[in-house]
């Protein structure tokens, strides 16, 4: 169930809008590493306000998140959690950066599975039972190293520059750059 703020947005739509802020403020020569870490900062500010610890990472706001910042000889490209970039060459060869969530996803997908079988497919049963659990695991693999791996959150926490992607790309080799 989403935690709703101040003019009733969702912590996806503040980090959303933390980010519009950051890079409509950001001067062009700012890397984008400092970008995005000016809207991490704005987000810990909103949390702090909202009396939001940092360590409760399942009620920060936050998003998973692929920017770029396409410059005169490179682009550089920093990405976390399952949002993702994918880019040809002209030489034909392609990238795509890595889905952090995916492990993740399968175990909390074989969680729900087993809880469901237990609750003979009561939704409402299991999702009484499975929300403590996925506090937990959102609260030790956010921006953490987890036991089936870790993903990148841009919500407030330090931790986040730790954990994201950061891609460098010679803007003459590319051909298709998508997000």
């Amino acid at each position: 169930r989403p935690v709703f703020f101040a003019g009733n947005l969702t912590g996806g739509q503040i980090a959303c809008q933390a980010v519009h802020r950051a890079i409509s403020l950001a001067k062009e020569s700012v890397p984008l590493e400092k970008i995005i870490l000016q809207a991490n900062l704005n987000l810990a500010k909103i949390a702090e306000k909202a009396e939001i610890s940092p360590e409760r990472t399942d009620l920060l706001p936050g998003a998973t998140f692929a920017l770029a910042k396409i410059e005169k000889d490179r682009i550089a490209i920093i990405q976390g959690g399952d949002c993702f970039a994918l880019w040809i060459k002209t030489d034909g060869t392609s990238g795509i950066t890595t889905n952090q969530l995916f492990h993740y996803d399968m175990e909390t997908r074989r969680i729900i599975a087993a809880l469901m079988k237990k609750h003979r497919g009561d939704r409402k049963e299991m999702w009484k039972e499975f929300a403590p659990i996925l506090s937990d695991l959102r609260q030790t693999h956010v921006n953490r190293e987890g036991r089936f791996g870790g993903y990148a959150l841009l919500n407030g926490q330090d931790e986040v520059g730790n954990h994201w992607n950061l891609i460098t790309l010679r803007r003459s080799e590319i051909s298709f750059l998508m997000f």
